[in-house]
């Protein structure tokens, strides 16, 4: 019986050398560090015993001249922005020939605008689209309420004329302006009496046959266009020769002379000479 009791003692004793002590330790711990008295300490230590909690929302007032100051700089900054002596008052434009300024100064929408809100590129690209003789343009703006545009026009290549008036053409056949070249210049008159704009395009093929015939015959600079006889001219003896748009005009050309020196020799004066067909020429 006493060997029994003293196994259990020792067993006893063995809990406690091991798990018994160990978690009584712990218990001891956090029994310490959670008493009131040492949270009061640490409290003390820190200076927080007896501070008044702030409020949820309660304004700091010692960040309000910040935020004074703060709204005070965005209303400047947007009365800055839309104030009337930064809107756009003075334009100037330079480059131009066909078109006038006012329409230049129109397209690019920068006039009254505040020179803050001005987008120089998407100005410069509206031009050309308003005004068909502008090529390209460069938009420039400067403070306090200055812009500058310049601008670079199409060369001009022919006159096209139908309804009693007269339009540039650049070399790529868009009508430029209503106006004439001052001096000699390659006309085409429209018997048709097409009506035709500024921005409108008139046929590459047409272009291509008189600019071909002009530039081996400088002499012809005076053409008729139809959509029955396409190009043609009206030759110093009365009678019209028709070349039409397709074919070889070098070609066309010798054939003509040809036929004038028959012409001449037979005493012939034809009503026309009809040389659209390169293989099929005729005249009556």
């Amino acid at each position: 019986m006493r060997g029994k009791v003293g196994e259990v003692s020792k067993e006893r004793i063995a809990r406690r050398g091991t798990g018994g002590r160990r978690s009584k330790r712990k218990a001891g711990r956090r029994s310490r560090t959670r008493s009131s008295r040492d949270y009061r300490h640490l409290a003390e230590n820190l200076n927080l015993v007896g501070l008044p909690r702030r409020r949820a929302g309660a304004l700091q007032w010692g960040k309000a001249p910040g935020a004074v100051l703060l709204i005070t700089a965005t209303v400047l900054l947007v009365c800055f922005f839309v104030h009337p002596a930064f809107r756009v008052r003075a334009v100037s434009v330079s480059g131009q020939r066909l078109a006038e300024a006012g329409q230049i100064v129109a397209a690019s929408g920068v006039e009254g605008r505040s020179i803050f809100h001005l987008n120089p590129a998407g100005s410069a690209g509206r031009i050309p689209t308003e005004c068909p003789s502008i090529e390209r343009a460069v938009v420039t703006s400067m403070l306090p309420n200055k812009v500058s545009i310049e601008v670079e026009e199409r060369r001009i290549a022919t006159v096209w004329e139908t309804r009693g008036e007269s339009y540039l053409v650049d070399e790529s056949g868009l009508i430029l302006v209503r106006g004439a070249i001052v001096g000699r210049s390659v006309r085409i008159n429209d018997s048709d009496n097409t009506e035709r704009l500024p921005g409108d395009r008139v046929p590459s093929e047409v272009l291509s046959m008189v600019w071909s015939l002009n530039r081996m015959a400088p002499d012809l600079d005076a053409f008729t266009y139809s959509d029955a006889h396409g190009v043609s001219v009206v030759m110093a003896q009365g009678w019209p020769v028709y070349f039409g748009t397709k074919g070889d005009p070098s070609f066309k050309l010798r054939l003509l002379e040809a036929l004038q020196k028959d012409f001449y020799a037979r005493g012939v004066h034809p009503q026309y000479v009809d040389l659209r067909l390169d293989d099929r020429p005729a005249y009556r």
